[in-house]
């Protein structure tokens, strides 16, 4: 098939949309079209026009913007977690921190040379308990402490998931991972972004509870983002 026809319907799409934004924007400044129009048969059409202009503010607010996003989440291709663990191994972890028990678990599972833990001034027990844990394994650990009720709490865990990252690979760890099981949904929301900005791998760690600590046997690391195992 040519591909002028597809460019002419592309064109008058376009076309299209442009007249039904200027109907849309002439409706949310002045109401309506029926000022325009004062026989009764005009009227009528004023109605349809302003059918039209309704139309496409919902095109634009409903169908343009989420369609973009779909299309953009359509193009990260998002691993099933059974078709891909994460890897065996890794140099560096780094965790957004509420307790302490699964990123102990976590190091002692993966022995990595390097942590980074991002948590807020609310959980510095935990940081400090995990800290304590990692010298007795020779881990050293890189901090970022952000604080609990800053209204900018995404942007700011992404900037200090970023600087850890930083940090870990000048000391030359290049298999790194993000665990975003612990911490407030902000934050984990901020450290995410920062992972896939720099391309390495997002875990969330499953795991049964027994009042209140997860059972080692049921704890499970899922890759949520990077590259699968192999």
């Amino acid at each position: 098939m040519s591909k002028k026809p597809i460019y002419l319907i592309r064109i008058l799409l376009v076309m299209a949309l442009i007249i039904i934004l200027i109907l849309s924007a002439y409706t949310l400044l002045y109401g309506n079209f029926n000022s325009l129009f004062e026989a009764e048969v005009w009227v009528t059409i004023g109605n349809i026009v302003n059918g039209i202009s309704l139309l496409g503010i919902l095109l634009t607010f409903f169908f343009l913007h989420p369609l973009s996003f779909l299309k953009k989440m359509e193009s990260k291709n998002f691993p099933s977690s059974s078709d891909h663990p994460p890897k065996t191994s890794y140099d560096a972890l780094l965790f957004t921190v509420s307790k302490a028990d699964i990123p102990i678990w976590m190091m002692k599972h993966y022995q990595p040379k390097s942590m980074g833990l991002i948590g807020s001034d609310e959980v510095l027990e935990s940081i400090n308990k995990i800290k304590e844990e990692a010298k007795k394994l020779g881990i050293k650990v890189y901090c970022r402490s952000l604080v609990a009720t800053d209204v900018d709490v995404v942007v700011r865990a992404k900037h200090e998931t970023l600087e850890i990252i930083k940090e870990l690979l000048q000391t030359g760890s290049y298999h790194l991972a993000l665990d975003i099981t612990g911490g407030k949904t902000p934050m984990s929301i901020g450290a995410f972004l920062a992972a896939e900005q720099e391309g390495i791998d997002s875990l969330y760690v499953t795991a049964a509870f027994d009042k209140g600590q997860p059972i080692s046997e049921t704890i499970k690391p899922i890759l949520l983002s990077g590259q699968k195992a192999g």
